[in-house]
């Protein structure tokens, strides 16, 4: 416990003299409060000045915001990541008690216990929809693997911050799965269903409704995201070995 609160305590400090990361740590916030006070607004005044329903579109914007602060937790602990390995905190604590291994495992665990939480915060705390705790717990669990993967796909592949930063971009484009799986009413969406997004907005979708399917959708989810994961900690590893 006291390792882990010695990181947090470096995070913190990293974080707030970056001020790309620490944009970053507040666009959550943002988000939760354009959903609960922007979006609400806008559903009156297109309502009463252009008689057209948001409502119907509350799903599909409540699914898809939740998973982008997933995605900046984990572009966060992975610039992190880079920053440590650039002064070679890394190896540094490689001959440390804590080692490699645990540096890692603490890493992607914070990411992802941070980005589990804040899901019920956007579920539950803009009002927008409504979800029964079954279904939300394994979403926010499916949803929150993607901080983890995040952060690893800029540790195994990004050469330093600034292009931590351009691959954070490239995660960006996996995030359009949750438009086609709602706006794309045909097998094409399938093209879209190695993206791990893909199989969490589906799960949504049958949450939604009570369909039986969730639960294989939500474990197929699971299998993706994992997969990636495993992929991406060989690259890790191997990288910094």
């Amino acid at each position: 416990m006291k390792k882990i609160l010695v990181l947090s305590l470096g995070d913190f400090r990293n974080i707030a003299r970056d001020a790309t990361m620490l944009l970053m740590l507040f666009a959550p916030l943002a988000i939760f409060l354009l959903l609960r006070f922007a979006v609400p607004a806008a559903t009156e005044f297109l309502q009463n000045e252009h008689d057209f329903q948001l409502v119907p579109y509350y799903a599909f914007i409540v699914c898809f915001m939740s998973m982008i602060p997933t995605m900046l937790f984990g572009l966060i602990f992975g610039l992190l990541i880079l920053d440590e390995r650039d002064e070679d905190i890394i190896t540094f604590i490689t001959v440390t008690p804590l080692g490699k291994s645990g540096y890692t495992a603490y890493k992607l665990f914070a990411s992802y216990v941070i980005s589990f939480l804040f899901v019920f915060v956007v579920i539950y705390g803009t009002h927008l929809m409504t979800l029964e705790i079954i279904y939300t717990i394994p979403i926010a669990a499916a949803i929150a693997l993607e901080a983890p993967l995040c952060s690893l796909f800029l540790a195994a592949f990004a050469e330093n911050k600034v292009a931590g930063l351009a691959y954070g971009k490239i995660i960006g484009l996996m995030y359009i799965a949750p438009f086609i799986v709602f706006f794309v009413n045909s097998n094409w969406q399938l093209l879209a269903s190695p993206l791990p997004p893909y199989w969490i907005a589906k799960a949504f979708i049958a949450a939604l409704g009570k369909e039986t399917l969730f639960w294989p959708y939500i474990l197929v989810g699971f299998a993706v995201h994992v997969g990636f994961a495993v992929i991406l900690l060989k690259k890790f590893f191997k990288a910094h070995s």
